[in-house]
């Protein structure tokens, strides 16, 4: 998968005469397997530029044409590169962007970007912390404390992340709302915070958020004892039950026909990625498509189906393989079960 660069200098332009012409250049002899690896060579900072072209927003004449250019001569790249509008990372479609048309140096636009995302994240844990009845004082130092607190504020060398966290707390705010108060409106909030989540880069943290919604409505009916009012039909008692699935399941709608312009792309495009291929299942939703293929599927290793799914569920990730090579790096804590 193609990580998105930024341009640290802001020296390169998107319009640099050699961005098309690296990226549309190769010749009809050459190999369609030629990977990234061998890609930098060949471009220029200027096309490197054009291929972070999510991060890197050129406002001078001619940059959007050389842009949409160099989206369409991506796919002659794959599957060695992944093309502009499938990159999750690049987040073109994201709002915030816009701040990239503003005009100033790039460096200072890019800046700014970073600086208006740890204030959000300041601002929505001081709203989250007095919704919960803080007082000011105390929201103050959990807006510094999440804003500023290494987890976030060192997201600037990950931007795509730092967005993510920043409208993590407006997302916790709409959640709690939906919850608590049954709420339509913060359903929808919350399917439009996680939205802007995903068009900003971060997909990973509107899924979690997603599953935290389902965790929090468990936790809130059990703890503090919500339950229906005697005088309730039972239709009614019904939807009161089914209130915090049915709401999770609204925001998840709402947050996919948002970001449909990315998500859609983006799972078009992975079938390219080296993470989707795997010679055993490695979660369950690998397993399922293993169970639910044809019986006369053959498995790579000359396995049963039943086989496959139990070895790769339960046995140590192949030498390798890009399941065991995420053992290099940040683990977390739940995982210390795997070593019992």
């Amino acid at each position: 998968m193609l990580m998105s660069v930024p341009d640290w200098t802001g020296a390169a332009k998107l319009n640099h005469p050699s961005t098309v012409t690296a990226l549309a250049g190769r010749s009809e002899g050459e190999s369609g397997a030629e990977t990234w690896s061998s890609m930098p060579s060949k471009l220029s900072d200027g096309a490197l530029a054009a291929v972070s072209a999510g991060r890197v927003v050129d406002t001078t004449a001619g940059a959007t044409a050389s842009v949409m250019s160099a989206v369409r001569t991506y796919r002659a790249w794959l599957p060695a590169v992944l093309p502009v509008l499938a990159d999750t990372t690049s987040s073109i479609f994201y709002p915030g962007k816009l701040v990239f048309l503003l005009p100033l140096g790039f460096a200072l636009r890019y800046k700014l970007y970073i600086a208006l995302h740890v204030a959000l994240a300041a601002v929505g844990s001081y709203t989250l912390a007095r919704t919960w009845q803080a007082s000011r004082f105390a929201a103050a130092l959990a807006a510094i404390a999440y804003a500023y607190g290494g987890n976030v504020v060192f997201q600037y060398c990950n931007v795509v992340f730092l967005v993510g966290a920043a409208w993590l707390p407006l997302a916790a705010l709409a959640m709690d709302r939906m919850i608590r108060l049954r709420s339509w409106r913060a359903a929808v909030l919350l399917g439009a915070v996680l939205a802007l989540m995903v068009l900003g880069g971060d997909p990973q943290a509107a899924y979690h958020g997603l599953l935290i919604s389902g965790l929090y409505a468990v936790l809130v009916t059990l703890y503090e004892g919500q339950k229906p009012p005697d005088s309730m039909s039972r239709p009614h008692v019904l939807a009161f039950w089914l209130w915090p699935l049915v709401a999770t399941c609204l925001a998840g709608a709402i947050a996919f026909l948002l970001s449909a312009v990315q998500v859609l792309p983006s799972a078009e495009a992975t079938r390219y990625s080296e993470r989707s291929a795997f010679n055993r299942p490695r979660n369950i939703y690998e397993a399922a498509r293993v169970a639910l293929a044809p019986a006369d599927a053959s498995q790579p290793r000359g396995e049963t189906r039943r086989q496959s799914i139990v070895r790769g569920l339960f046995a140590p990730p192949e030498d390798g393989s890009h399941h065991d090579l995420a053992y290099d790096f940040s683990v977390g804590p739940w995982r210390l079960a795997e070593y019992v």
